[in-house]
């Protein structure tokens, strides 16, 4: 197999071809030197330039003297562009920082395959209007990063699914490469940066060294048949595993193969509960070059971060609570409704420091402190399906929403991390919803870069136990005559005893 790369009508061979890896180390570098001059002689494109340099210096350290003298020669060629990126990119530390050193695109270098999907699904069939929060509509956009703005309203969103034959999976930390029986990738099923997996070790020693690699480490697995359900989120996540990943089970036939990245215990919990061996599951592991027979795959993991079901597909909802409940569960809502507050002060972050003040204040009103990982999966939906109104920080627990079947949901937010995922969710499905956001400080967006999304996800914040108490009032607007009345007749029953008493 080949890797398939677009050239110039100049080009009598492949960037590939360019490649004599039968030279010695000094000599293969020189070598690649001259074929680089040539190629500037061929061809304005700095992309075909960087890309070769890229396949060339993917196992030398930076500053090295290969990466100098590539540096020089970019310079001598007038090429400030690709000789800042060679001199400026980290190579064997970590694979990736070489590609992540420019936001160049060089996707155009690759012929698409032809392949086409054999069915489109669709998250509705019309524009979809979403009411204001409960309160009013006020969301800090500046506070957050521009895909998680609160929107009005919500678009169709369409995926594909695909049946790739002899295809091979190129996975790297998250980004993969779908490509087809002769080596070109299938655009609508590889991550959106996935040309950097072409400069990886494990890519290049595997396709680009004749199929040969230098240790065993990088041999590709081999699968016959199998359905791919792992996208972007690598980490094992509740709510990304339940909102994302386990609806693409649907697909699954009887003799595949699972893959994923990992699978986490409560991953295996699902899915053994689904009555689907947990054998099955293929592990990808940090990086993996697999070719599978035949390989189903749903465009959906590739190109948007949010699967369709956070956009509420109610197909793929029915599909997750008819699979997950069981004779555990009590398939008919309680009568008693439960007000809730979800604690996350048993995690590492995204905790409520006061939480001791909001918990007399939730008190007041009736809620119940619960900590969802102390919970089984059947608990958890119980408790969702019976809840009347949900207290919580943001966090994965609350996909369990989807569950709800009427439910006001109040959710906390830090100042400077957010996103609409659950407000999404609740007015797609009918529910109310309001926001708080908690008063720690605000930071500007170059300290956020700073301190990087991953840090700021995981801040701690402190709740506006006065925003909290005014929310609360308007979701119980009968609670304080009713309290107050409660009184009246305590006060007077406890005069008929004193008098009674006298």
């Amino acid at each position: 197999m080949s890797v398939s790369l677009k050239t110039e009508p100049l080009f009598a061979d492949t960037l590939k071809g360019r490649l004599d890896y039968s030279l010695t180390k000094d000599d293969f570098i020189e070598c690649c030197l001259e074929n680089t001059k040539l190629l500037h002689q061929e061809t304005n494109d700095s992309s075909q330039l960087l890309f070769y340099a890229m396949l060339i210096l993917g196992k030398h350290t930076k500053g090295s003297n290969a990466v100098q003298q590539f540096t020089r020669l970019f310079k001598e060629m007038g090429n400030v562009e690709c000789a800042d990126i060679v001199h400026n990119g980290a190579y064997r530390s970590k694979d990736l920082e070489f590609y992540w050193s420019t936001s160049r695109d060089l996707s155009h270098l690759f012929t698409p395959s032809s392949e086409k999907p054999i069915n489109t699904y669709s998250s509705s069939e019309a524009d979809r209007d979403l009411d204001k929060p409960l309160m009013s509509d006020v969301w800090t956009d500046y506070a957050f990063y521009e895909v998680d703005k609160i929107p009005n309203h919500k678009k169709p969103r369409n995926w594909h699914l695909y049946k790739v034959k002899n295809a091979t999976l190129a996975y790297d930390t998250a980004e993969f490469v779908v490509l087809d029986s002769i080596g070109n990738p299938v655009i609508d099923l590889c991550s959106a940066k996935y040309q950097h997996v072409y400069f990886t070790d494990m890519f290049r020693d595997y396709y680009l060294n004749n199929g040969a690699p230098e240790d065993d480490k990088h041999h590709a697995s081999k699968l016959n048949d199998a359905l791919m359900i792992q996208d972007l989120i690598r980490k094992p996540n509740f709510c990304h595993w339940l909102l994302d990943q386990l609806p693409r089970l649907r697909q699954l036939e009887d003799s595949q193969s699972i893959i994923m990245y990992t699978m986490a215990p409560f991953m295996k919990n699902m899915i053994e509960s689904m009555n689907i061996d947990s054998n099955r599951v293929h592990e990808l592991g940090e990086r993996a070059v697999v070719d599978i027979d035949s390989l189903t795959i749903e465009s959906s993991m590739a190109k948007h971060f949010y699967h369709p079901c956070q956009d509420v597909c109610l197909d793929l909802i029915d599909y997750i609570e008819g699979s997950l409940s069981t004779d555990v569960v009590d398939p008919k809502p309680k009568d008693k409704k439960l007000n809730v507050y979800l604690s996350r002060n048993k995690y590492d972050g995204r905790r409520i420091s006061n939480e001791d003040d909001l918990l007399k204040i939730l008190e007041k009103y009736g809620f119940h402190t619960v900590y969802p990982e102390e919970l089984s999966m059947a608990e958890q939906i119980s408790l969702f399906r019976n809840a009347e109104v949900i207290v919580s920080p943001h966090g994965a627990s609350l996909a369990n929403t989807i569950f709800c079947k009427n439910v006001t949901l109040i959710e906390i937010f830090n100042q400077n991390y957010g996103t609409p995922t659950f407000y999404i969710i609740a007015k797609l499905l009918g529910f109310q919803y309001q926001h708080i956001l908690g008063t720690n400080p605000l930071l500007p967006d170059d300290e956020k870069q700073r301190i990087g999304l991953h840090n700021l996800q995981y801040e701690d914040m402190e709740v506006d136990i006065a925003k909290l108490e005014e929310c609360l009032s308007t979701v119980f607007p009968n609670f304080r005559k009713t309290r107050g009345s409660w009184l009246s007749a305590f006060a007077r029953m406890a005069q008929r005893l004193v008098k009674k008493s006298t």
